[in-house]
């Protein structure tokens, strides 16, 4: 697990993001109509030839929009909205990098964090079984195993909570990737992935 996030590539999994997003698509579609628009409003004020071929000559006729001033302004609209669409997407697209950025970032701190209080947990474990011994032959005060065994109980619930945050970051990690799928990915299913207490595998 160490290694596969080593080695998740912050670059690729933005490009995933952008192809895979709804809001991304979304946001492509809109420049795409929008230069469409665009395009069809450049065509409706350009002028027009056609040629019809008669048995005996050619006729090329000329012709141009006598509403001018409303294509003019079709265009110069058609455009506007061209412009805005664009500038939407490219904030879009600032956005969904910065959220991949920050839930990697948040991803790889879950799982250093699991590590610590992990490791913590197996030394406390060992604490306790020596407390244990300790209290049977009379060394120490049996006080001295409850405590152990209570700061063990707090490291174990710390050990919950962690695991639960790499959950928690693993699926927005998903999500700001647009890789994660409501319906199969339930919060249960995740858990049962990543909450197993070997992290070293």
């Amino acid at each position: 697990l160490a290694a596969m996030l080593e080695h998740l590539n912050e670059d690729a999994l933005e490009t995933l993001a952008l192809e895979n997003r709804a809001d991304a698509k979304a946001g492509r579609q809109s420049v795409a109509a929008a230069q469409a628009k665009l395009d069809g409003a450049r065509n409706d004020l350009s002028p027009s030839l056609s040629l019809n071929l008669e048995p005996d000559r050619a006729i090329m006729r000329y012709s141009q929009s006598l509403e001018n001033n409303a294509a003019e302004g079709q265009l110069a609209e058609a455009k506007a909205d061209t412009a805005q669409a664009q500038i939407s997407l490219n904030r879009l697209e600032i956005q969904i990098r910065q959220q991949v950025s920050d839930s990697l970032r948040a991803l790889r701190r879950a799982y250093s964090d699991w590590v610590m209080v992990n490791d913590a947990a197996q030394q406390m474990d060992v604490v306790v079984i020596d407390a244990q011994g300790r209290a049977r032959l009379g060394v120490t005060d049996q006080s001295d195993f409850v405590s152990a065994q209570n700061q063990r109980a707090n490291i174990r619930n710390q050990l919950v909570n962690v695991r639960l945050q790499f959950v928690s970051s693993l699926a927005a990690l998903r999500l700001a990737t647009g890789t994660i799928n409501p319906e199969a990915d339930k919060p249960e299913s995740l858990a049962a992935k990543f909450v197993s207490p070997d992290i070293h595998s």
